[in-house]
C-alpha cells in the first residue's frame, strides 16, 4: 500500500483537536465527485470499522471484500473504513 494515514496518525490528529476544544465537531469524508467542475463533496461519516480490502485494477482503487466472498487476489489488507 502507498503512503496513507495510519490509525496512530489519526489518533494523534484527533487528540490534538480534542485538546483544542474541537472534540464535538462532526466527521466528514471529502472526495472528488467526478463532475465537470471537480467539486469536492464531504458526506458525513456515520460508522468506522476494520475491514478487508484488495486492489481493483478495474476501479483503480481499493475495494471492500464483501463478507462471505473470496478475494480476487492474494493481496488483502486490513484497514479502518469510515463510512
Amino acid at each position: 500500500m502507498s503512503e496513507v494515514l495510519t490509525i496512530e496518525q489519526l489518533h494523534s490528529i484527533l487528540g490534538e483537536e480534542i485538546v483544542n476544544g474541537n472534540g464535538k465537531l462532526p466527521v466528514h469524508q471529502a472526495y472528488n465527485y467526478g463532475d465537470h467542475w471537480n467539486t469536492i463533496v464531504a458526506p458525513s461519516v456515520t460508522t468506522a470499522e476494520v475491514a478487508e480490502v484488495e486492489y481493483s485494477d478495474y476501479h483503480n482503487s481499493y475495494k471492500l471484500i464483501e463478507e462471505g466472498h473470496e478475494p480476487d487476489s492474494e493481496e488483502v489488507h486490513s484497514v479502518l473504513v469510515l463510512d
